[in-house]
């Protein structure tokens, strides 16, 4: 599984701000922003 770092940085190349942080918020319950 890649690591939040690079599933952070491939989505944001993919996604505006909102939607990348909602979908980093799901990966990611525990971790603050």
């Amino acid at each position: 599984m890649p690591t939040l770092d690079a599933i952070y940085s491939t989505t944001t190349e993919l996604f505006p701000i909102k939607i990348r942080k909602k979908i980093f918020r799901r990966f990611s319950q525990n971790k603050p922003i």
